[in-house]
């Protein structure tokens, strides 16, 4: 498989987990017992709606939609970067001609 291939699954694999990750979060902030974890790891994606996105809150009910967007984003980003670091490495360990 190529490197373009391999880029391309990365991403889509990214922002497959991304969406999984985020749709979890969203819901453990609904229950008693894990809302302030799931607000912990929404954290960022909600300062960056608060600062930049929609300062004056008025998105109303999209705000959530932007939110869960973003975090997503975030998600996907760092997971993509995982994922190459983890793909770099398994072709430095290969021997030339393989």
């Amino acid at each position: 498989m190529g490197w373009k291939q391999r880029i391309k699954q990365n991403v889509v694999l990214a922002l497959v987990s991304g969406l999984i990750a985020s749709a979890i979060y969203f819901g453990l902030l609904f229950t008693r017992t894990w809302h302030g974890f799931a607000v912990g790891m929404l954290g960022p994606a909600i300062s960056i709606v608060n600062r930049f996105i929609d300062p004056t809150y008025s998105a109303g009910l999209y705000r959530y939609i932007e939110e869960f967007v973003t975090n997503i984003l975030f998600y996907a980003f760092w997971i993509f970067v995982a994922l190459t670091g983890f793909d770099c490495l398994w072709q430095l360990r290969r021997k030339p001609g393989q």
